[in-house]
């Protein structure tokens, strides 16, 4: 096939040196995605909490950033897992708000074994 003939199937080995383990699972993840690994696996209800605080707060419609002056929204859509996905773009949005090293001191979380004990 045409795909074949290109190199779309080659399968070319990892750089593992674009890995990083996770302070807080020890997964190796792609240092480009290991900020949004965190968030959404790890610190998810933490980042919803937070959102979710500041919108009720200032009356800010659920698919908005609640940050002030930030125009980030993300637009309703009827199909099936919408509101997952929307918790997902406004976490990946809003981490650049609020960072995981903030995170980490407001909530005075600490890693122990590798695990995360949240003190909240």
């Amino acid at each position: 096939t045409e795909l074949a003939n290109i190199g779309f199937f080659k399968k070319y080995p990892l750089k593992m040196n674009h890995f990083a383990d996770c302070l807080i699972c020890s997964r190796k993840v792609h240092k480009l995605h290991l900020s949004s690994h965190i968030a959404l696996v790890h610190f998810k209800k933490i980042y919803l909490q937070e959102i979710k605080k500041k919108q009720a707060f200032f009356l800010i419609a659920p698919g908005r950033c609640p940050q002030s002056v930030c125009s980030f929204v993300v637009n309703f859509d009827p199909s099936p897992g919408f509101l997952e996905k929307r918790d997902i773009l406004l976490i990946k949005h809003y981490k650049t708000h609020l960072s995981i090293e903030e995170i980490i001191k407001k909530y005075n979380l600490s890693f122990n074994g590798g695990g995360l004990n949240p003190e909240i």
